[in-house]
């Protein structure tokens, strides 16, 4: 695991052993925010994984999406100038539990 990683998870695993079990263990999505954000800063890199966890932060409110929201795949795309658009941010439909494989 490269050092850029470790660095953005390791406020991510603080958060998760010290405020999470403070605030309660509900969640809106599956996976859990902080299970996201590691799973995307793994799955799609540091600078990706960091654009796809602030767009799914910013949809986490009480108006917000909700439901089963797994880690896309962006590892193809290329948004250098623009890298907002790796995320998802407005609430668009999560997938049913009916369509999960």
């Amino acid at each position: 695991m490269s050092w850029t990683k470790r660095l953005l998870q390791a406020p991510i695993h603080a958060y998760r052993w010290t405020l999470k079990p403070l605030m309660g263990l509900e969640c809106r999505h599956l996976p859990t925010c902080s299970e996201y954000a590691i799973g995307s800063i793994e799955k799609n890199g540091a600078w990706r994984g960091l654009w796809l966890t602030a767009s799914r932060l910013s949809r986490c409110h009480p108006w917000g999406s909700s439901g089963y929201d797994p880690v896309p795949d962006i590892q193809g795309e290329q948004h250098t100038f623009a890298p907002w658009r790796y995320g998802r941010w407005s609430r668009k439909r999560s997938v049913p539990p009916s369509e999960i494989s």
